[in-house]
C-alpha cells in the first residue's frame, strides 16, 4: 500500500479508525484516497497561510471537484448521530474563551510577522503552559504541516520531544491578550516543545512587566483551563464551543459553536505521517466571524463535561454563503473534500446548514508528559532552501 501511495504525489490516504476504548489501540479501515497535499501550482491541494517569516496558519484544503459518479451507502442525517442534542454549557465555553491567547512572532531583525492561537492550560504536572499547533513554527522546523519525523531534517532519531526555541534563535515569540488592544504583550515564550508525528506544540512562557498605570489583566491573571484532552473518541453529534484569534479580526478573540461529527485518519504524503484528527462541522457567515480561518491554528474546542480538542490543525471551507441553490457561491475544491469527509464518516452535512470543517489533532496519554520533558533539550532543524 505504501508504494502505491508514493506513486501518487498529490494524494494522501484518509482512514476512519475502528471504534476502540483507546486511541492508541484504534484500528484503521482504509476508506479511499484523499489528496491533502501537493503542488499548489498544479492543484492547490493544500493552501497554508504564511507570513513574511513563513509562520503557518490553518491549512485550507482545495482541489477541483471530482465529478465521477459513484454509488455510495446511505449517509446518516446529523440528527441521527448518538450525541445529537448534547450541548456544551455556556460556562464551559466562557472558560475556554477566557484562556485563549494570541501567539505573536517577531524576527529579531525583520520585525513582527504574524502568529497563531493558543490556550493556557494547567498541566498534569501542576505547572501552566500553552498548547498550540506545531505547524505554527515552520520557520523553525521546515515542516509545513508540523508532522515531523525522527531522523529527518535535523530531528534526532528518537520519538522523544525536543525544544526548538534555542537560545540563539533569530525569532522571539510573545503572548498577547486578545481581550485587550493589539500589541499589549503579557509575556514572552521561553520554550517550544514538539515531538514527531503530531501537529501539536507545548509552550513555556514568562510574564513581562506591565506599563505603569496599566490595570489590564496580567499573564498570571489569565485563567488556565485544566488539561483534559479527549483521548477516547467522543460520541458524535454533540455541540461544541471553540475560540481563536484569526488574522481577519486584527487580533480580536472570537468564539463560535459547531457539531462534532467523528474521528478519522489522514496519511500526509509529503511528511509521510498518519495524523489522527477530530472533525467539527461549523457555519461561519464571514471570514471575520470564522474561528477556524487563517491565524486560528492551535485553537481549542470545548465539549460538555470539561473535555477539550486541542490544536486546530487544518480545515475545509466551501464558502461563506449558506445558499445551497447557488452553485457559484460554493468552493468546488472545498466541496471535493467535504464530500470525501461525509463518505468516510458516514454523515450527511447539509450545505445550507454548514460550510466549514475543522480538524483537531488527537493526542495520546503520553503527548503532554513527553512534551513537558522536551523543554531545554534544544535542537536546530535543517531548514529547506528558499
Amino acid at each position: 500500500m505504501t508504494s502505491q501511495i508514493e506513486n501518487q504525489p498529490h494524494s494522501a490516504v484518509a482512514e476512519q479508525p475502528k471504534r476502540s476504548r483507546s486511541v492508541r489501540h484504534a484500528g484503521a479501515l482504509l476508506m479511499g484516497t484523499l489528496a491533502m497535499v501537493g503542488n499548489p501550482e498544479e492543484s492547490q491541494a493544500l493552501e497554508t497561510a504564511t507570513t513574511r517569516a513563513n509562520v503557518s496558519s490553518v491549512a485550507e484544503l482545495s482541489k477541483p471537484l471530482n465529478t465521477e459518479s459513484q454509488q455510495t451507502p446511505r449517509l446518516r442525517r446529523i440528527t441521527e448521530l448518538p450525541a445529537w442534542g448534547v450541548e456544551v454549557t455556556k460556562s464551559e465555553a466562557e472558560k475556554l474563551q477566557d484562556s485563549t491567547l494570541k501567539l505573536e512572532v517577531q524576527h529579531k531583525e525583520l520585525g513582527i510577522s504574524g502568529g497563531c492561537t493558543f490556550v493556557k492550560v494547567k498541566l498534569p504536572s501542576g505547572s501552566s503552559g500553552g498548547i498550540t499547533a506545531a505547524h505554527c513554527f515552520e520557520n523553525l522546523t521546515g515542516y509545513k504541516y508540523g508532522l515531523m519525523s525522527a531522523g529527518r531534517n535535523g530531528y534526532p532519531d528518537t520519538q522523544e520531544a525536543r525544544d526548538i526555541l534555542s537560545p540563539n534563535s533569530p525569532y522571539e515569540f510573545f503572548v498577547l491578550d486578545p481581550k485587550q488592544e493589539e500589541g499589549n504583550r503579557l509575556g514572552k515564550v521561553t520554550g517550544i516543545s514538539v515531538k514527531p508525528g503530531e501537529d501539536i506544540a507545548l509552550l513555556k512562557f514568562e510574564s513581562l512587566p506591565k506599563p505603569e498605570g496599566d490595570e489590564s489583566r496580567t499573564l498570571e491573571k489569565v485563567p488556565a483551563i485544566t488539561y483534559k484532552s479527549a483521548l477516547e473518541e467522543p460520541k458524535a453529534g454533540q455541540k461544541i464551543a471553540y475560540s481563536s484569534v484569526p488574522s481577519a479580526t486584527s487580533g480580536k478573540l472570537i468564539g463560535g459553536s459547531g457539531v462534532y461529527i467523528g474521528r478519522m485518519k489522514f496519511y500526509n504524503i509529503v511528511e509521510k505521517v498518519t495524523q489522527l484528527v477530530d472533525v467539527v462541522a461549523q457555519s461561519p457567515k464571514s471570514e471575520n466571524q470564522d474561528a477556524g480561518s487563517f491565524g486560528a491554528s492551535g485553537g481549542s474546542a470545548a465539549l460538555k463535561g470539561g473535555q477539550f480538542f486541542h490544536s486546530l490543525s487544518g480545515r475545509v471551507n466551501i464558502g461563506y454563503s449558506l445558499d445551497n441553490n447557488s452553485a457559484s457561491s460554493i468552493n468546488s475544491g472545498g466541496l471535493y473534500y467535504w464530500n470525501k469527509t461525509q463518505k468516510q464518516l458516514g454523515v450527511r452535512l447539509p450545505k445550507n446548514k454548514f460550510n466549514a470543517l475543522s480538524f483537531y489533532q488527537v493526542q495520546t496519554r503520553r503527548t503532554v508528559p513527553d512534551l513537558e520533558a522536551g523543554f531545554g533539550k534544544y535542537i536546530t532543524m535543517e531548514l529547506p532552501r528558499k
